[in-house]
């Protein structure tokens, strides 16, 4: 008997899952008490969404824009302009700053920590919130706003025969 050994021109056939023309989208949320939980924002039609870019990746009209001077129609990405220069370089760096928010919280008093039930999570998303506002007028002592200085009167304006303008 003899064996006959698969070549690299023998490929198996393995068919693909089809998937579905609508997926469901989701989203991370953070609730009003800080507790972070993924949920169903809504529902996208994909293929109809892969479509709608059919002429933006056909080759021939790719090659008509830059044959009428779109040089941009060859660039793999657009170009974003930002000062970037605080951002974190490494994922190290990011983690030492979650961790630089987390220490600025544990520095924090027992009783304001207390608020927030000991979750830095939950204190940093209730930032700007009217329960922030409140804890806020709670602890911090603002001074009380002055009054606006009035501006002064503009000057009248004579003209040469005595008169006022």
């Amino acid at each position: 008997m003899i064996t006959k050994f698969r070549t690299q021109f023998e490929r198996i056939k393995t068919p693909s899952q089809v998937g579905d023309r609508v997926v469901a989208t989701y989203a991370l949320v953070v609730d009003d008490a800080g507790r972070r939980e993924l949920k169903q924002v809504g529902e996208k039609d994909l293929y109809s969404e892969i479509q709608s870019h059919k002429e933006s990746v056909d080759i021939k009209n790719i090659l008509m824009r830059y044959a009428n001077g779109d040089v941009s129609a060859l660039n793999q990405r657009i170009g974003v302009f930002m000062d970037a220069t605080q951002f974190p370089k490494s994922y190290a760096e990011m983690y030492q700053r979650v961790q630089e928010g987390e220490n600025f919280f544990n520095d924090l008093p027992l009783e304001i920590r207390s608020e927030f039930n000991h979750n830095p999570m939950e204190f940093f998303s209730a930032i700007g919130t009217e329960r922030f506002s409140a804890f806020l007028s709670k602890y911090v002592k603002t001074p009380d706003p002055q009054p606006p200085i009035p501006a002064p009167e503009p000057p009248l304006v004579q003209n040469n025969s005595g008169g006022e303008v």
